[in-house]
């Protein structure tokens, strides 16, 4: 019989990649007749359907993302691919103890996993489309770094040593070399000759591995300590009533000096010059510390402080010429340190008899204290010397005399080295000169008249103008003691050898 039917929709959700249902027809090539879906069928027999598509206006398309490992605290930097269309690919953490910033995933565990999904947008010709990757968290590697240590000698402070693991963890220093030399957390010190050898470790903890160990090693040498020749001469004892005293120390070396008072109620001192307070015995020290290179040196001197009653000082004068130059290796003698006052006392040279000075050019120092320092303070003076390179020449004089009688003659030793024998000049050599001199007079021949070399002239102290005879007994060389006391004067004597 005949009847009529309503036709449905797509119920049986047919699907087609790209499609949309539309519609159906009696032709499988949609040439039939169409039905559209809600429309009414009415026949005596069963027709077939076909549905009808419509291609979509956008495709389908997809993304992938890798997973894998990834250390405590490290980054990885997340890159979607596969996909076909232009939009914007972004990410998101689904799960696990990470963070994202843009692109980059960062763990913060040491274990677990971290689930991420990359989305790409839909754009004009594609959907939009998405993925999951997984990563796995682990524990990270670290490192040391141990900065080399320099070689050291044999007393030598402490040397700093630098080192730190990439995780800011504690490092644990060993010493390999007990005995040879000392390890602390902040640095190292010799011990004796050899090698120090020192291991860094680090053993990890819930986040890091154990780092490698790192080991380094240094040479150790020792040398012989040097004197450092520390000169501090004695201060002259001073009274109460005293203006302050300078001081003269010096050493050969460039370590520093250092001046203690010890006895700091009877005495203080200030710039280089002690002040007496109240009457006692003044203690000062003064003294270098040790070096890697030289031994420590302390010289301690003490002198009385008297009391006294208040009066006027009186002048006196202190003279000292700048001496000729001299010879390295030429000890200091009389020659040049022949400081002159004009009373009675005491002269102390910086530096002092007997030293050999290097070249160069020198500030020789002369304290003076009187004999009788109620009356007169010391006094201090200074002279320049030049200390030439080389060894001294060893001069010579010629000359042989007319043959004649020697007849005896008075001579000055204040002249230049010539004198004359009655009528005959003669050439003589002056060989110690102060108030007296010693003069060598050659044997008269029948040779011809000499030739004759000059002889260097001698400057004389200021106060010495007396002639002697020619053979006068020599005065005593002069040394640095007291000089004898005097109502006039107190001129040291000098040993000097006039060289033509």
């Amino acid at each position: 019989g005949s009847g009529s039917v309503t036709i449905s929709s797509n119920s049986g959700d047919l699907k087609k990649s790209s499609y949309t249902f539309s519609t159906w027809n009696t032709s499988s090539a949609g040439t039939g007749t169409t039905y559209a879906p809600g429309a009414t069928y009415s026949g005596a027999a069963s027709i077939t359907l076909y549905a009808v598509w419509d291609q979509n206006s956008k495709r389908s398309q997809t993304i992938s993302l890798s997973g894998g490992t990834l250390p405590y605290l490290s980054s990885s930097s997340l890159r979607g691919t596969g996909y076909s269309g232009t939009g914007s690919i972004s990410y998101s953490l689904n799960s696990g103890n990470c963070s994202i910033s843009g692109d980059q995933l960062t763990a913060q565990a040491s274990s677990g996993s971290c689930i991420v999904t990359v989305t790409i947008a839909a754009d004009s010709t594609y959907n939009s489309a998405s993925n999951n990757a997984t990563f796995t968290l682990v524990k990270a590697n670290q490192v040391i770094n141990f900065t080399q240590p320099r070689n050291m000698l044999v007393g030598e402070s402490r040397q700093s040593l630098t080192y730190s693991a990439s995780s800011g963890l504690p490092v644990t220093l060993s010493n390999n070399s007990s005995g040879i030399c000392s390890v602390y957390t902040s640095g190292t010190e010799p011990e004796k000759n050899g090698t120090c050898s020192i291991t860094a470790s680090q053993g990890g903890n819930a986040n890091y591995n154990p780092a490698i160990n790192v080991t380094v090693t240094y040479a150790i040498t020792s040398i012989v300590k040097k004197q450092q020749n520390l000169v501090f001469n004695q201060p002259a004892a001073m009274l109460t009533s005293d203006p302050g005293q300078k001081l003269f120390y010096f050493s050969m070396t460039t370590v520093p000096i250092n001046v203690t008072v010890n006895t700091p109620s009877i005495c203080d001192v200030r710039d280089g010059f002690v002040y007496p307070i109240s009457a006692g015995q003044c203690s000062i020290t003064v003294s270098q510390n040790g070096t890697v290179e030289y031994e420590p040196a302390s010289i301690t001197r003490i002198f009385n402080i008297v009391r006294n009653q208040s009066v006027a000082k009186r002048q006196y004068t202190l003279t000292w010429s700048n001496p000729a130059p001299i010879y390295e290796g030429t000890p200091l003698t009389s020659i040049q340190l022949n400081a002159e006052a004009s009373i009675s006392g005491t002269y102390e040279y910086t530096p002092t008899f007997g030293v050999k000075l290097p070249r160069g050019t020198y500030k020789l120092l002369v304290l003076f204290s009187p004999t009788d320092l109620g009356t007169y303070t010391t006094q201090t003076t200074s002279v320049t010397l030049i200390v030439r390179a080389g060894a001294e020449p060893i001069p010579t004089s010629t000359g042989t005399p007319k043959a004649s009688p020697t007849p005896s003659s008075t001579i000055n030793p204040l002249g230049n080295g010539v004198v004359t024998v009655a009528t005959n000049p003669v050439t003589t050599v002056i060989t110690q000169v102060s108030n007296a001199a010693t003069v060598s007079v050659p044997t008269p021949s029948s040779s011809p008249s000499p030739t004759f070399t000059s002889i260097p002239s001698i400057s004389p102290s200021p106060s010495s103008t007396p002639s002697q005879t020619s053979t006068p007994t020599p005065s005593a060389t002069r040394t640095n003691t007291p000089n004898p006391n005097s109502s006039n004067s107190a001129s040291p004597n000098s040993s000097q050898a006039a060289r033509p």
